[in-house]
């Protein structure tokens, strides 16, 4: 088999080196098809949403007042003396306890702050979903052109294995360059076998984000790989700011300590308990009735209630302090994504442009010499494989872009293809 490897590299004629059919992509699993399912199906999401709707019943639960208190009493046995018509037989007590006005309407408050984390907590679990499944997706999207550029490397094998047994049979070769050969195409046998085994793990971590049997069938990604953006860390920083469920969630927790201060200062009014009596008179038609009036009273609101609003206090100033160390953690973090964003685009372009071309060109030169008998096997042999090593490195170079581009989705809040409208 003779191979042409010319000097100019294109992606087409990569990829259809490496067996790559595009009029098939439709029948492949697209990106956002896959998002889409996790969103669906995720029993981490599921869980979430079911979260925040229990945090929806809080709200009027916490701001409604006490039930009612009905109390029967009677002393009425057949042991105690008879009693005349001034000693009731039974009595009834209906009794209700009201809160200091604003207790109710703080504690409500406090519970919507709660109901805000909840959903900023689910946004969070959605986030670290879509970058746990795009990392997911681009490993075995990586898989795959692994797969691809080993079948494509035992096809160059396979004609330089071809090509020593004639030149053997002429004389110009030893035998030991067969055996060689053999043992490179048995090499390449065993890394795909590492490759399919590292192919069922990759699969059936997907489906477990899906919610489905480990040996679900996925079909094949479809190779998508993002255009070059132009990232600006100034945007990138107020779009994080805006955008981090994190940020906002704290935000609530701290909102949610200040109210709770709030509602420690008012416990320092009583709350007033109102109860209605109503004597019921044996053997008579006079009956009687009375009303209480009871309150709590804070004796020691220093010890209780004054620490509770101190103690809430002291949580807003560490949730405060936390904040403040999620934005600086975040502004270190566009900065480090941005960083080897660049160094990752700039390796991707030496391959593209240098060192897989000139690579190309030796081995198809190599391959030439060695079929009419004047090349160096070693040397030949040794060209292959740095063709297979740059062709993995160039594909996990480009994998490595799209897992830092997640990364830093993740870490603004936002897909970057949305960037551009949000500024």
């Amino acid at each position: 088999m003779k191979y042409v490897l010319g000097i100019s590299y294109t992606f087409l004629c990569f990829f259809a080196c490496y067996g790559l059919d595009s009029d098939h992509t439709n029948k492949h699993l697209a990106l956002q098809q896959l998002l889409d399912e996790v969103a669906e199906r995720n029993p981490d999401l599921a869980a979430a949403n079911a979260r925040v709707q229990a945090a929806t019943f809080v709200i009027d639960r916490v701001s409604t007042p006490s039930d009612p208190l009905f109390t029967w009493m009677t002393d009425y046995n057949a042991f105690s003396p008879p009693k005349d018509d001034l000693f009731p037989d039974s009595s009834y007590q209906l009794a209700q306890t009201f809160p200091f006005p604003g207790k109710l309407h703080l504690k409500g408050k406090i519970a919507q702050q709660q109901l805000t984390f909840t959903r900023y907590e689910k946004i969070t679990t959605l986030r670290e979903l879509i970058l746990k499944t795009k990392k997911l997706y681009y490993q075995l999207s990586f898989n795959y052109v692994a797969q691809s550029i080993n079948k494509n490397n035992r096809e160059i094998v396979s004609s330089i294995i071809k090509g020593a047994l004639a030149l053997y049979k002429t004389g110009k070769a030893r035998q030991e360059e067969v055996f060689k050969a053999k043992i490179e195409y048995a090499i390449l046998k065993n890394e795909l076998l590492v490759l399919h085994s590292e192919l069922i793990s990759i699969k059936a971590i997907l489906n477990a984000f899906l919610n489905r049997p480990p040996t679900e069938h996925i079909a094949e990604p479809n190779n998508f790989f993002h255009p070059k953006f132009n990232l600006s860390y100034d945007a990138l920083e107020i779009i994080a700011m805006r955008e981090r469920s994190e940020l906002h969630g704290v935000q609530a927790m701290i909102e949610e300590q200040k109210i709770t201060s709030r509602l420690a200062r008012l416990e320092f009014f009583p709350d007033v308990t109102v109860a209605g009596t109503l004597h019921d008179m044996k053997d008579s038609h006079n009956h009687g009735w009375g009303i209480n009036i009871s309150f709590n009273i804070p004796l020691f609101y220093s010890r209780r209630q004054r620490r509770e609003s101190q103690e809430a206090n002291a949580r807003a100033l560490a949730y405060h302090n936390t904040l403040e160390g999620m934005r600086a953690m975040i502004r270190g973090q566009i900065k480090e994504f941005l960083a080897k964003i660049e160094a990752s685009e700039k390796l991707i372009m030496r391959y593209e442009k240098k060192i897989l071309p000139t690579t190309l060109q030796t081995l198809s030169a190599s391959q030439e010499k060695y079929r009419v008998g004047k090349g160096e096997f070693l040397f030949l042999l040794d060209t292959r494989r740095q063709l297979q090593n740059f062709q993995l490195a160039y594909e996990q170079a480009r994998t490595d872009r799209e897992l830092l581009l997640a990364d830093l989705e993740r870490v603004i809040g936002m897909p970057l293809e949305k960037l551009q409208s949000s500024i």
